[in-house]
Parts: C-alpha cells; structure tokens; sequence
C-alpha cells in the first residue's frame, strides 16, 4: 500500500520519500509517521502533506551519523482504528521493508460463523464438538468495519455448517449493505429451507459439497438423505434464481470416489453450475503429523489437536484410475472444470502430490499475509485448515491489533524460513481468491 521510494540522508536530516500505491484506499485516513533513532523514540507526528500519489518526511537528526536500527514506521488512524502500514529499518545499505507486515487482508475474509454441523462426514477433520460456539454478529461486525477502511475482499462464510447459525440472514444483510462480495460454503443438507433468504439476501457465491452420485454422497456423508435433499434444493433454487448466486460445486477427491469423478461432469450439466472444483485430499502420514507437532511446538510453544483428525494416507487410491478420471475431464475443455491444488496439473505431479507433495515446488504461504481467519469462538488463526495458534480473539481486541502483532510477525517470518511438513497438503498454500481462480 505504501512503498519507501527513495532516502536521502544528509549530515543532520533524513529524508524519505514514499509512494501511496492506491491513494483512493487512503481517502478521509489520518497517516502519522514515527521514528525511532537506536531503539529510542524520537518523534512522531500527523502527515498533512501529500502531492498526489507520494509524500516527503524531513527528519531532523540529533547526531551527526544516522545509527544502525533506526527506524521509520507509517501508521494509519480513522474512528476508533489504528494501525501500522509499514516500517523500515536502517541498516549499512539503506533503509529495509519489513516484510512481515502487510497493510490488510486484502485476498479474502475468512469466517467460520459456527463449529456445529449437521453431518458427520468420514473425511472431516472437525470433530471436536465439546463446545458448541456460533461468531457473534457484533464481532463480524467488528471485523468487516474495520477492514472496510481499506477495501471489501470477498467475504467467505463457513464452518461446521454455516446455516446453522441463528443469526445468519442479519450477519449477510449486514455484510451486503457495506457492498462485501458473500460466499457461502455449505453442504447443501439445509439448503431448501434457505433458497428463499439466499435470493432476497443477494448472496454472490454458493459453494456446495457434492461427493458423487447417490450411493457415493450418502456414503460420505453418513446420512442416507443427503443427496437427494441437495439435488432438488439445486434444481429449485437454479429454476428461479437470475444471475446470482453464482453456484460452484466441490469435490474432494476421497477413496470413495476417486474412480467415479466423470459423474460430477454430468451433474455439473444438469444442475447448470457454474463452477467444478476437484480438491485434491488432505491426508498426512504419521511422520508427517508428529513432525508438524514437534515443529509447531518449538517454533511457538502450542500443541496441535486439529491434524490428528485428517486421514494418514489414500492407499486404497489406484493412481492409474484417478489418472484415467482427471485426463478424461479435462478433454471436456471447460475452463470452469478444475483441479485444486492447481500446480498439481500434470500426471507426474498428481503423483507427487500423493508420494512426495515437496516436490511440487510452492515455498512459500501467501495466505498469512493477505487472508484472515477467525474461528466461531473468535480467535483469530493464521491458518484455516490447522487452527491451533492463535493470534489473538476479536472479542478481546481490534482487527489491526491482532493484524500486525507481534505473534503474527513472528509467525510469518518463521513460516517464511521453512514450512511446516504438512504445509504442501495445505489448501490454504495454493489459494488465490474467492474461489481459488488460477
């Protein structure tokens, strides 16, 4: 959002000189500056002057050499929000980003309104249901008022399933009257009782998990009705709807259903929907699993729950016949097919992604720099496939708050030097946008 251009540095004056990359982003937003000279605050002031798209700060030294760890840092203030935007540190060749601090998230908000559900599915890793939490809507509230400051990334609704919450028609009337992009992620099994508030509500994206056909859903999903209650609550809500809600069906390609995807391809035709997402698996061996717990535990002091629950392997999985599935779907040349993760996109890679994933080359999580994620007890997570450290909770504390802490830039230093061994099975690693474009 704000990029150090150029310094200046004279016997007694600093001078800096940034660019605002989207100074729409910053209209009506107060910006100070602080300098900070050897660890020790020197100064910190409004910035009132701006010509265009850039600005100049002069600071005035107290010393005749700039010292070593002196540092500039760009914050914002609006209402009752505050925030840092940026921060630069003097070293010996100049004046360096730190680049563990990034501006808001600006990919997507990411909110899980419960941890209930109403299925038992044989692949979910979600099965601590001691407690029963739902996000309270002042807390979403909270959060999409304060990252509105800068923008409106798309709005993503899950859980546990989401139309259980008692709140949820108010949690979207409130996020569509401050023009948010609203995606529902469901399993479909409340759908019809919802098609009418789904319309009126203007959602912009329905992302619904179908498994297969009848036998191969309802085997998943442990509920013998689950299929057919989805399929004529589709066809119901197609028949009637316009433009929106956009509806995109996932897929998790699973040992029930790996030889059977063809079937998807025709449903997605019948069901005219506009998206077909194939999501490769998570699965983790047991060394796999204890190296990330080892790791998550030296690196943060935390203890994981969450990745005993994924399955270790998908051995029953006949590669050549998953193989033979994808290669005849993706002769079908519908750009709206997909498979995800998508640099898993050729045989070879398909392959590693279930032999050896660390082959396929991605080193680095975006998603903790330019996502959110907050659990239905309010925690804020930097990951939402493992939520086992916790960054902060927002019914404690403000957005930016938590969006630059400490913990958080640790984290994402950390995460920067190595991934965790589970990491490369991580949907989160590959994700893009809304609904995971290339």
């Amino acid at each position: 959002m704000i990029t150090l251009n150029n310094t200046v540095i004279g016997n007694d004056s600093v001078i800096f000189n940034f660019i605002i990359n989207n100074r729409r982003q910053l209209n009506d937003i107060q910006l100070l500056y602080k300098f900070s000279n050897n660890g020790s605050l020197s100064e910190t002031k409004k910035i009132t002057e701006f010509n265009n798209n850039t600005f100049s700060l002069t600071i005035q030294l107290k010393e005749e050499l700039l010292p070593e760890k002196s540092k500039i840092e760009i914050e914002f203030s609006k209402d009752n929000e505050n925030g840092i935007l940026g921060s630069w540190t003097y070293n010996k060749t100049g004046f360096e980003a730190d680049k563990y601090i990034a501006s808001y998230p600006s990919r997507m908000i990411g909110l899980s309104l419960t941890n209930n559900c109403n299925l038992k599915c044989s692949m979910c890793w979600q099965r601590d249901k001691s407690a029963i939490h739902y996000l309270s809507v002042d807390s979403i509230k909270k959060i999409v008022d304060s990252i509105s400051i800068f923008g409106r990334p798309p709005v993503y609704l899950w859980g546990g399933e989401p139309l259980l919450h008692p709140n949820i028609w108010e949690i979207i009337q409130y996020l569509k009257s401050k023009n948010f992009f609203t995606i529902i992620n469901t399993n479909g099994y409340l759908l019809n009782d919802n098609i009418k508030a789904i319309l009126d509500n203007k959602v912009d994206m329905l992302i619904i998990s179908i498994d297969g056909l009848e036998e191969t859903h309802n085997t998943v999903r442990g509920n013998n009705k689950a299929f057919s209650k989805l399929i004529s609550a589709i066809k119901e809500l197609q028949k009637i709807k316009t433009r929106r809600p956009i509806l995109t069906i996932n897929c998790v390609i699973n040992e029930n259903n790996y030889n059977k995807l063809t079937d998807l391809v025709a449903l997605k035709k019948e069901l005219k929907a506009e998206f077909l997402e194939f999501q490769f698996m998570m699965f983790f061996s047991e060394k796999e699993k204890d190296g990330y717990k080892q790791m998550l535990n030296k690196l943060f002091n935390a203890k994981s729950t969450s990745i005993d629950y994924y399955p270790e392997n998908q051995d029953k999985t006949d590669m050549n016949v998953l193989l033979s599935q994808i290669n005849t779907i993706k002769k079908e040349n519908d750009p709206n097919i997909r498979f995800f993760p998508y640099p898993v996109n050729t045989d070879e890679k398909v392959r590693e992604y279930y032999s050896n994933p660390n082959r396929i080359g991605i080193n680095k999580c975006k998603n903790i720099e330019n996502s959110i994620w907050v659990e239905s007890n309010g925690d804020i997570v930097p990951c939402s496939c493992f939520p086992d450290y916790t960054i902060g909770n927002i019914n404690q504390q403000g957005v930016f708050d938590i969006w630059n802490n400490q913990k958080f830039l640790d984290f994402r230093e950390k995460l920067d030097t190595a991934l965790f061994p589970i990491c490369r099975r991580c949907c989160d690693l590959y994700k893009t946008d809304f609904f995971q474009s290339k």
